[in-house]
């Protein structure tokens, strides 16, 4: 391939040398076709009308080559029909149940050795790559940008956000909402993805906006879809909510991510915006307190064309709202019997009632984040325990209140907190028979394990002797540790 600079050479050569074709051809190692196809070119603009302008042309045009639509020898059309054969029989396979058993790109090849073509593995790629790029097989859509009455659709998605809380990190769920005509967002977050989180986030947003959007949109969400069988059939709790509300409701297609722009941006861009910089936060409150004020941020900001009169489009949708009739209970009701230990099980977790309810049935609200047990016949029910904050799976708390008698009699614990979340240690605890609801840890088998000489409890808590200890087992985090009839009882809170 032939530069602009030998281009030029060529030309001088010709002209101020007086060299020949065949002396210029040998000199520079360029082929003579190529040296007399420069100075052609070179001479036919200085006979033209405007030489000045055809030779300035001619000296800063590089050359172009024209190969033309090159086509490859063995990739006849008996050979595409066979690979095309093989791409459709993958697309058979893939919905067949047999995904796992598509052919590639060599068993394609195989295929077209065993049938008497020689062909290779980049002449096999590229007639797929081919096949799969024609119109029938690859159809273009066109996408139409879309304008949204005030107050029209307001769209909802989740989100995964990790963030450091207490000094643990933990996975959240972020419930996002994105009005379709101002693009305002709101954001709050949960321990859970699941219907308790769905109902309270939207009971959340229409009392923030002091209304309710005309039209909510999904996509095919497990909180929102029960089923698929003749149609997408809404859950009871997306029903509950549209009756209560007053909305009407309308899912998306499959994969069709696109029908829900808005919502699908904002995931992103709000974790972007709250959770890059800021990771770590002191509770679950602080957390959500912060998401809540860059979202107010977010809604008040114009820094950009795209967000110029966000605010006028904002307050027109707020103002435009359905009236919220208040705000729904969102709870699920469970029937429980109180166990020996005082506690009522909830997914796996126990926690707390007054220790006379054992052996009765109580009336549990679980919320997304927190529970309360009433006690009752109708009309006159009891709330018997408060809200248990921070539900979940495979915990211990109990209320210091309802087991006063065991606490003050058999264990002499006077300085336990009001509330405290029992833990099993390194997995060796086991629970006390005399001590129902406490862990303990025989000492005689701590007190075997030493360290550098010294006794491993007194390095963990410190010289052997009956009474209470705080320990500090971690940033932000204490344990109380009780010494009582030779056993240990740890208390994390």
């Amino acid at each position: 391939m032939i530069k602009m600079l030998e281009k030029q050479k060529i030309i001088h050569m010709y002209i101020a040398g007086g060299k020949s074709l065949r002396e210029i051809s040998r000199e520079l190692g360029v082929s003579r076709q190529a040296v007399t196809k420069i100075v052609r070119e070179y001479e036919s603009a200085l006979l033209s009308d405007n030489p000045e302008e055809a030779v300035d042309a001619v000296l800063t045009t590089r050359p172009q080559y024209h190969s033309g639509p090159r086509r490859c020898p063995v990739v006849t059309q008996e050979v595409r029909r066979i690979v095309s054969e093989c791409l459709k029989e993958n697309e058979r396979r893939r919905f067949g149940g047999m995904r796992k058993q598509r052919m590639s790109v060599h068993d394609i090849r195989r295929k077209l050795e065993r049938e008497g073509f020689k062909v290779s593995y980049s002449s096999v790629s590229r007639c797929i790559k081919k096949l799969r790029q024609e119109p029938e097989r690859r159809r273009m859509e066109a996408y139409i940008k879309q304008w949204y009455e005030p107050g029209q659709e307001c769209e909802f998605d989740w989100g995964e956000v990790c963030l450091v809380i207490g000094g643990r990190q933990r996975k959240l769920y972020m419930a996002v909402f994105t009005l379709c005509h101002s693009n305002g967002r709101w954001a709050y977050l949960f321990r859970r993805q699941d219907t308790l989180a769905f109902m309270e986030s939207h009971r959340n947003f229409f009392s923030d906006i002091g209304g309710v959007p005309r039209t909510m949109v999904y996509d095919n969400m497990r909180v929102a879809v029960k089923g698929f069988v003749g149609g997408k059939e809404p859950t009871p709790a997306l029903l509950r909510m549209a009756d209560f509300y007053g909305f009407p409701y309308r899912f998306c297609n499959a994969r069709a991510g696109w029908e829900k722009g808005h919502v699908e941006k904002s995931v992103g861009y709000v974790r972007s915006r709250a959770f890059d910089l800021d990771t770590s936060f002191g509770d679950f409150t602080a957390a959500q307190s912060h998401l809540a004020d860059v979202c107010a941020g977010l809604n008040a900001e114009e820094s950009s064309p795209s967000t110029a009169g966000k605010a006028e489009a904002l307050a027109d949708d707020l103002g435009t709202l359905l009236p919220s009739p208040g705000k729904m209970g969102c709870f699920e009701m469970r029937e429980c019997t109180v166990d020996k230990l005082s506690t009522v099980c909830i997914n796996g977790s126990h926690y707390s009632v007054p220790d006379r309810l054992v052996g009765l049935q109580v009336s549990v609200r679980l919320y997304s984040m927190s529970i309360a047990v009433y006690h009752g016949g109708d009309g006159e029910e009891e709330e018997v325990a408060p809200g248990h904050e921070g539900v979940g799976h495979c915990l211990f708390r109990l209320h210091r209140v309802h087991f006063h008698l065991r606490v003050d009699e058999r264990a002499a614990c006077a300085d336990l907190p009001d509330e405290v979340h029992l833990s099993d240690g390194d997995g060796h605890a086991g629970l006390d028979r005399d001590f129902p609801g406490l862990f303990h840890l025989d000492l005689m088998s701590l007190a075997i394990q030493e360290r550098d000489g010294v006794h491993l409890l007194e390095v963990l808590f410190g010289p052997k002797e009956a009474g209470g200890a705080v320990l500090s087992s971690g940033e932000d985090h204490q344990c109380f540790v009780a010494i009582h009839h030779n056993r240990l009882y740890i208390f994390d809170f």
